[in-house]
Parts: C-alpha cells; sequence; structure tokens
C-alpha cells in the first residue's frame, strides 16, 4: 500500500470525512482528495500533522501497510498488555498474599523464623515478576512506540461497564474486611489461634480487593491508548501504573522488614502491605487520565 491507500484507509478507520480532514490539516477539501487518488503529496508539515492524528508512525503512513500494521498492532498491543495487567496484578497480589499467610500461619502458632523465611520467598517471586515484567514492557514500547485507536467504541464501552463492576466489587470487598476486623475485636477465639489469625482473614480479604482494584486500573490503562502513546513520546514523563506500584510496595516490603527486625515490631509493621495495596488499588484505577 502506498500513501494515497494508507492516507484512505486510515480516515475510514477513524470515521472521518475529507471535509473534517481538511478542516483539521486547514487546507482545502480537495487537496485531501488529490493526496487519496495520488494526484499530489502532502509537504513534510502536514504529513506531521496526519501522523499525529492518526497516531501512527510517518513510516507506516508514507509507505507502509497501514491494514497489515493495523491488525498486528491490535493484536501484539491486546497481548502485551493483557499480559502486563495480569502481571503487576500477580505481584501485588503475591506481596499481600504473603503477608496474609504469614499472619495465618502466626495465628496457629507456627515459628516465627519459618513464617519469615516463607514470606521473603513471595517477596522474591514479585520482585522477579515485577523486574521481569518491566523489561518486556520496556522492550514492547521500543518496538511499538505508538499505536493506532486499536479499540471499538463498542469494545470500549463494553469494557467501561466491566471497570465499573470491578472497582465496585473491589471496594465492597475492602469494607467487608474492615467489617470483619472490627467485628471479631475482642472475640474469644478457640485455644489454638490468637488474633494473629484475625488479621490473616482480613489480609486474605485485602488481597483480593487490591488485587482486583489494580486489574481494573491496568485493564482501564490498556484502554486507554492515548495515554500509552504520549508516555512514550520522547521527552515526556513516563508515569507507568506498574512502576509506581512496584515502588509502593517495594516501599511497604521496607517498612515490614525494617520495623520486624530492628524494633521486633511484626505484630505491627505488617499494616504496611494492606496500605501498600491500597494505595496501588487507588493509584492504578485514579491515575488513568486522557492526555491532549
Amino acid at each position: 500500500m502506498g500513501f494515497a491507500e494508507n492516507l484512505q484507509f486510515m480516515r475510514w478507520k477513524k470515521g472521518y470525512t475529507q471535509e473534517q480532514i481538511a478542516e483539521q490539516l486547514q487546507v482545502s477539501r480537495q487537496s485531501v482528495s488529490k493526496w487519496e487518488s495520488g494526484g499530489s503529496f502532502p509537504e513534510m508539515d502536514k504529513l506531521l500533522q496526519l501522523s499525529e492524528l492518526f497516531q501512527c508512525s510517518m513510516d507506516v503512513l508514507v509507505q507502509g501497510d497501514a491494514r497489515a500494521s493495523y491488525v498486528e498492532e491490535h493484536e501484539e498491543y491486546d497481548k502485551h498488555m493483557n499480559e502486563y495487567s495480569r502481571a503487576v496484578t500477580s505481584g501485588v497480589g503475591l506481596l499481600l498474599f504473603g503477608t496474609a499467610v504469614y499472619e495465618l500461619l502466626s495465628g496457629v502458632y507456627v515459628a516465627e523464623k519459618f513464617c519469615d523465611m516463607l514470606f521473603m520467598f513471595f517477596v522474591v517471586a514479585a520482585v522477579l515478576i515485577f523486574v521481569v515484567q518491566g523489561m518486556k514492557h520496556s522492550a514492547f514500547t521500543k518496538k511499538y512506540p505508538v499505536v493506532g485507536n486499536v479499540y471499538t467504541d463498542k469494545e470500549t464501552d463494553a469494557f467501561q461497564k466491566r471497570y465499573i463492576t470491578m472497582c465496585a466489587a473491589g471496594i465492597g470487598l475492602l469494607f467487608c474486611g474492615f467489617i470483619f476486623e472490627l467485628g471479631m475485636d475482642g472475640v474469644a477465639l478457640p485455644p489454638r489461634f490468637n488474633e494473629e489469625a484475625v488479621h490473616g482473614v482480613f489480609m486474605l480479604i485485602v488481597t483480593a480487593a487490591a488485587s482486583l482494584l489494580v486489574y481494573a486500573g491496568m485493564q482501564k490503562k490498556k484502554y486507554s491508548v492515548n495515554d500509552y502513546n504520549d508516555e512514550n513520546v520522547p521527552g515526556k514523563d513516563k508515569k507507568l501504573i506498574g512502576r509506581i506500584c512496584g515502588t509502593i510496595m517495594m516501599a511497604a516490603a521496607i517498612v515490614f522488614l525494617l520495623g520486624g527486625f530492628l524494633a521486633n515490631a511484626w505484630n505491627v509493621s505488617w499494616v504496611a502491605f494492606p496500605v501498600g495495596g491500597i494505595l496501588c488499588g487507588i493509584v492504578s484505577t485514579l491515575l488513568v487520565r486522557e492526555r491532549k
């Protein structure tokens, strides 16, 4: 496909008329018509405007195959972002779940050293996930720094309904966890259990809630293609939700370990993880904004 065919395809994909393209580029409709028929070729500044308008590279627009590129981008982008969403969610979930397991085992009087060792396995697994997926995401953005609008309005609207449901479920689970924690306060437990077991159940609920909120936020980011493109424009700050969540959870791990080893406050420092998980959920849900 040449420039004329690429321009026709991209205009059709965006749903623009020749008049609308002409208005945005401040040229006549006849100029756009001549471009599409191969009768003339736009100047460099108009090519740059077209590339920005269609969210594609100039190479694809001028001498590539826009149709094939669109199909490839759609498949690769959707596949990668789904994997990335699951990875970030798994990393956050592992850290929170490790805390839950620590509390549950402590609640049935398992040796503290064993609990510490098991928890560190969860931390190592989560860190490895963040590192590996961070490298994969970096490689993907280098290969596909800009992608087109790969989702139709119907697909976006369908996700928006799922997104609202996931957010409501996550927030509801958080409230259930706090209700459970408050409700069990002062309740007499069987001899073989202590209050740490209650904290463990609470952390399981928080794990499910935070994981759901993080996943919802990551999927929301997937459908915000403009954000992805803006993040990969040279010279702009990159605010990747995955990196922020990774930083938050690593900070929570540091607080937990310092509080435990230096102050021997394991029964208090675990709070760093539910707080970190909740912050990740909030960041993933709210730190998605449209950039112009």
